[in-house]
């Protein structure tokens, strides 16, 4: 398979699940502790597409990885918020 025949996925493991990117659209996808599966998905709109003239060697890799850190924390952020709800619920139980 060459270089141009690649799909442009990419992803990164967030807490209790995983998190996958393409060109257009991320999903998040996150274990709750009764095995559910929590999906979210939503559009990307990326800076560079938007604004053709930040499309500049340097610029580029600069927002390309503002971008990707932006989501990759976004992405923790929902996890967190899944495992959080888990705990709560573990704890009123416990008290209960």
């Amino acid at each position: 398979m060459s270089e141009k025949e690649k799909p442009p996925y990419g992803g990164q493991a967030v807490i209790e699940g995983v998190m996958m990117r393409s060109p257009r659209y991320y999903a998040v996808a996150c274990r709750k502790a009764n095995k559910e599966i929590v999906v979210q998905v939503e559009s990307v709109e990326s800076l560079l597409r938007r604004f053709q003239w930040l499309n500049k060697p340097f610029l580029r890799g600069t927002l390309a990885l503002i971008d990707a850190m932006v989501l990759g924390i976004k992405a923790l952020m929902f996890s967190a918020d899944v495992a959080m709800e888990d705990a709560t619920e573990a704890a009123k139980a416990k008290k209960s």
